[in-house]
């Protein structure tokens, strides 16, 4: 369970240094934009679901004791947030860009935080030491 943890969490964040770098370039059609996004979108909502259902569904039902902490992970999704950003952003014109590009990057540290944080704490309810 770690493990698939790890995999997809590190999947998040690599694409969130190639959503970074993409970000920096002077035309949003440059380097394939909307795939990257897709692929960023993807992955993100895939270690969520895993990381809300597998990991902390297992600890409340494992470890009752935990469960509290376990719910309180689980009470602010991602998800939500990211339907949003692409709702709003679900065609990025040139016009837009600049808007586009600083609304993302001052996101991104906030979502490698969030990732930081959510390892350290599957590591606490695993008594497990964090790795990242």
């Amino acid at each position: 369970m770690l493990n698939q943890f790890t995999r997809l969490q590190d999947r998040v964040l690599a694409l969130t240094d190639q959503t970074e770098a993409m970000l920096q370039l002077d035309d949003p059609a440059v380097g394939g934009l909307a795939q990257a996004r897709w692929q960023f979108c993807r992955a993100l909502q895939e270690y969520e679901l895993y990381f809300h259902n597998s990991v902390l569904g297992t600890v409340a039902r494992r470890q009752p004791d935990r469960a509290q902490e376990a719910s309180v992970l689980k009470a602010h999704p991602i998800a939500p947030k990211l339907r949003e950003h692409v709702m709003r952003w679900s065609a990025v014109s040139p016009d837009d860009w600049p808007e586009y590009r600083a609304t993302c990057l001052d996101g991104l540290p906030r979502l490698r935080e969030r990732l930081s944080s959510e390892r350290m704490a599957v590591a606490a309810l695993l008594e497990v030491k964090a790795s990242r």
